[in-house]
Parts: structure tokens; C-alpha cells; sequence
């Protein structure tokens, strides 16, 4: 099931939203090694979770977060302007178009050797992002 996260309605996914946060610093922070990211208690977070981000999340049956990501409008800051030096082109900045990042998965929700396809948290999650889309 897909969660649709904003700033009106984060108070009702403080678990979840822990719960990815601290995913998303296990694998880029140390599993990847990425630095200059912050970090609080094992979390991390960038200047694009401000309150114009909107998270997905794939829960499972549990509640518990199977895979997320972030959209950000590009009417504002976004990471992929925050990297416009290597664009080929001006970047958009519209109300239909969002800057997708972040994209995450449990470590048992990825897809492992020799497998396919990713997890069908990772499917719906695509779907989820087309539905946003769509309803923008």
C-alpha cells in the first residue's frame, strides 16, 4: 500500500517516516559512503526535506516502510538544481513537472541476483509515482 506523505499530514507517519529516514542513512551514508549529507541520531535528511516534499512510501502489511522516495515541485529547490552545472539545458521549473530523489528500498525489498524484477513494493512505488504524476 502506498502512503502519500506531506507537511499537512507527516504527524500521522512519525513511524514511517523515522523508518526511511534511517534507511536512506544506512544506505547512502554508510553503505555508499556519501559525505556531506547530515545526519541526526542515525538519520538522514538534506535541505530538500522541507515542507514542499512529498514522500511516497510502499508499507507492507506490518506498517512498516518497504520502499519511499521524495518529490519535490521544481517551483523551488530541488537536488537535481542543486547539480544544474552539469545540465546540457536550463532545467525545468513548472508546476507539473517534480524532481524525484531518493528512491530507497529495504535491503530485503531489492532486487537480488539473478532476480528479475525488483520487489513489488518497488513496482507499486512506480506506479504511485505515475499516479502522482497524473494527479498533477
Amino acid at each position: 500500500m502506498i502512503q502519500v506523505i506531506t507537511s499537512q499530514n507527516q504527524f500521522i507517519y512519525g513511524k514511517q517516516l523515522d523508518q526511511m529516514f534511517r534507511m536512506r542513512h544506512e544506505y547512502y551514508v554508510l553503505g555508499h559512503g556519501w559525505d556531506g549529507l547530515t545526519g541526526v541520531d542515525g538519520r538522514e535528511v538534506d535541505e530538500f526535506d522541507d515542507l514542499d516534499a512529498v514522500y511516497l512510501v510502499s508499507v507492507d502489511e506490518f506498517g512498516d516502510v518497504a520502499a519511499s522516495l521524495r518529490l519535490n515541485p521544481t517551483t523551488g529547490p530541488t537536488l537535481l538544481k542543486k547539480f544544474s552545472v552539469y545540465a546540457d539545458a536550463p532545467l525545468p521549473a513548472s508546476e507539473t513537472c517534480w524532481d524525484l530523489s531518493r528512491w530507497i528500498a529495504r535491503p530485503d525489498q531489492r532486487r537480488a541476483d539473478g532476480k528479475r524484477w525488483p520487489s513489488n513494493h518497488q513496482r507499486e512505488l512506480a506506479l504511485g509515482v505515475l499516479e502522482f504524476c497524473q494527479s498533477r
